[in-house]
This record gives C-alpha cells, sequence and structure tokens, in this order.
C-alpha cells in the first residue's frame, strides 16, 4: 500500500448531485476585500428567527425572496457566517436571482474530498487509451443494440476483453484507491462558461453559465493507493488449481495484469503519458483555432502550463492526472475513440445528438473554462510518498 499525495493543479469539482439555489440555500457576502459564498444552515436560521417566524420565511423561500435580509431582520448578529453550515471563497461575479451553484461532494464531518472512485475511474481511463491498441476490430466492437434494436456505441466489450469479462475478474478490482481528503475551507466557487467554435468572432460564450463548487487550486491532500498484487497471484492460483478439477468446464480467469499494473511506477509512468499526449493534442488543434478566432490565448496558456508539469514529473514518482466536472469528453473517454474508422459515422452522431444538424463541426467543439481566467478544471498531481 502506497501513500499518494494529492496536489490540485487547478480546481477540482466532483459533485454531490445537490443544486443550491441563490438566496435560499446560499447567500453571498463580503469578508473584507474577499467574496464568500454561505451555505445556509436550517437549523441556525430557526434559532436565530424562532418558530413563530417559519411561515415567512417559507413564503421567502418561495418567492424568491432574500434570505440575509430576511434573517437581519430578526437578528442583532448581521454576519451569514452566524446562519451557515460553511463559507466558500467566491469568485463568480454577479450571481443573480434564480442561480443555482453545483455543490462539491463532502463527508459527513463537512470535508471536502475527491472519492476514490473518481480517481479510479480516471486512471482506469488513462490505462484503457494504453491498452486499446492490442484490442483488434474495435469499430464492430463497440456497436451494440439495445432493448429496441436500436445501435448504441459501448466500449463494454473491449473494456472486457482488456480487463475481464465480469466483476469478479477484473483486474481493476486489484487497484485498491481510497478517498482523498482536503481541509475544510479548502473550497471556491467559480462561474463555468464555454470555449466554443462557432460563427461569432469570439470564441467565448457565457449563454449557458455554471456556478460550481470546486476545491481549490493548490490544495494538498494524501490517500492510499494499492497495486495488491498478492491478491491478484493467489487469485490465478485458485484459477489454476480450478481449472485442472474441472474436466473441461469453462471457469472464468482473472487475465494477465499488463505491465503498466505491476507497480504504481508504471503506473504513473502510464497516466502521464496519456495525458501529456492529450494536452499536446489540445495545444495543437487550439493553436490553429486562436488563428482565426479570439478567446483562446488563456486557455492555451493553462495547457502549456499542465505541459510543463507533465514533463518535469520525476519517472515513476509523479504524475498528472485529470478528472471530475468540466474534464471535457477527450479526457473523460480517453480520447482514443477518435482513431477509429467509424468515428465520425458511428460514435459522434451517438455522443452528439442531432448531430445530422452539426455536419461541419468538429467534434467536440466547446470547452468550459473560467470566465474571467479561462482556468480549467480537474488536473490533479500525484506524488508517490512511499
Amino acid at each position: 500500500m502506497s501513500n499518494i499525495q494529492l496536489t490540485t493543479l487547478t480546481p477540482v469539482h466532483v459533485g454531490s448531485g445537490e443544486l443550491l439555489q441563490y438566496n435560499a440555500d446560499f447567500v453571498e457576502d463580503k469578508d473584507g476585500s474577499d467574496s464568500y459564498i454561505y451555505v445556509v444552515e436550517p437549523a441556525k436560521i430557526l434559532q436565530l428567527i424562532g418558530m413563530e417566524n417559519i411561515d415567512r420565511w417559507i413564503s421567502i423561500i418561495e418567492n424568491a425572496g432574500n434570505t440575509k435580509e430576511f434573517v437581519q431582520k430578526f437578528s442583532p448578529i448581521k454576519s451569514p457566517e452566524a446562519f451557515s453550515s460553511r463559507k466558500i471563497l467566491n469568485f463568480a461575479k454577479k450571481i443573480q436571482k434564480g442561480q443555482i451553484l453545483n455543490e462539491t461532494i463532502h463527508n459527513g464531518f463537512g470535508f471536502p474530498y475527491i472519492p476514490g472512485s473518481s480517481l479510479k475511474g480516471a486512471i482506469r481511463t488513462a490505462v484503457l487509451a494504453s491498452l486499446v491498441g492490442r484490442v483488434n476490430d474495435k469499430e464492430e466492437k463497440i456497436l451494440s443494440k439495445d432493448r429496441k434494436g436500436k445501435t448504441i456505441i459501448s466500449d463494454k466489450k473491449i473494456q472486457n476483453e482488456l480487463f475481464g469479462n465480469d466483476a469478479k475478474n477484473d483486474l481493476f478490482r486489484f487497484v485498491e484507491v481510497g478517498d482523498a481528503y482536503f481541509d475544510k475551507g479548502s473550497e471556491a466557487a467559480f462561474r463555468m462558461i464555454h470555449l466554443n467554435i462557432t460563427n461569432k468572432n469570439s470564441l467565448l460564450d457565457d449563454s449557458k453559465s455554471q456556478i460550481v463548487e470546486t476545491i481549490d487550486q493548490e490544495k494538498k491532500s494524501v490517500f492510499r493507493l494499492n497495486i495488491n498484487l498478492n491478491r491478484y497471484h493467489f487469485a490465478k492460483e485458485k484459477w489454476d488449481q480450478a481449472v485442472s478439477y474441472s474436466k473441461n468446464k469453462v471457469i472464468n480467469s482473472p487475465g494477465k495484469l499488463p505491465e503498466c499494473l505491476q507497480s504504481v511506477e508504471n503506473l504513473f509512468q502510464t497516466i502521464n503519458a496519456h495525458t501529456l499526449k492529450l494536452v499536446n493534442d489540445e495545444i495543437k488543434f487550439w493553436k490553429e483555432i486562436d488563428q482565426k478566432k479570439a478567446g483562446a490565448d488563456n486557455y492555451l496558456d493553462v495547457m502549456k502550463s499542465i505541459q510543463g508539469e507533465i514533463i518535469n514529473c520525476t519517472k515513476g514518482k509523479e504524475c498528472i492526472l485529470r478528472l471530475g466536472h468540466a474534464s471535457g469528453w477527450r479526457f473523460i473517454t480517453g480520447a482514443w475513440a477518435e482513431n477509429l474508422n467509424n468515428f465520425y459515422s458511428e460514435v459522434v452522431p451517438a455522443a452528439r445528438p442531432n448531430n445530422d444538424k452539426y455536419p461541419d463541426d468538429v467534434f467536440p467543439k466547446t470547452r468550459r473554462v473560467e470566465e474571467e481566467y479561462q482556468d480549467l478544471l480537474g488536473f490533479v498531481k500525484l506524488t508517490l510518498i512511499h
């Protein structure tokens, strides 16, 4: 079992599934020169306003009124900190009535964290992308039918071929990843907009902005990562024993462990190579776009900064991974499908509904960026401690 230090190079959002309504579930206030979002704690509000005013409070919420101003009528304490569960450093400008905040996940004690399942999913994508070249007939294997006979795109057959046919034999059951917990107060809120290739001269599109709570950049955590080789060899040995007594009965086996899963050091090199390829592709693509339309310079600057971080990683001891919300289609999927012969005829129409309306558009044509500086979400640095 290895201890891994995780450092957020850019803000990271892994959603809790909760959408918080402005002036009902959260309010905004200044603390000195900084702006903060305060997440409302109903029990604390009731203590301040009294049970006799609960109907008035409900009316304020239903009519999209101002919870902060309402509470301050009943309490000499003016700071929202008195009736909130936590405060979030706020970089989202001009929050308006009706807007929502996408909450990042917290544990029961209020600590923000990146779940081990999110880390493991991103690691699995990197490994899949690095191994997929050894799979034959990928174009056919990604096609399947749903219950109604409609053709759908799925990489299930390819994953089964590389990692195992079912959960009991999936090679990633030997990769054990813990949660990464951060200190309270590590949160920051940003407004995310699109970098969107359209007919407009500017690439920046704020028509569908989102406010997201994140674990801010330059925050650190330590989590546990283990490639359980003992468990793998034990399972393999049991399989070999079962085969010798099976009398030709088909028994599922954990497959051969690929080299990239034989040590944490090997895994880190695979992750780093994968992330570097995607970052290099992004830089090349957006350089060409930036020559024609304004708006991608800051995006390119961030990508070049991440590129430098990847190149400077100590081999086998450090790597850069991207995960979570706003990572984009290419990083979420690993982008290996782009090399398939039927990428544009089968994959793109499945990924972009009504694709026939956009036959000349590149895919994907949008990226989510932070409103003011076009910062990106989801890049983390992993460092092997021991």
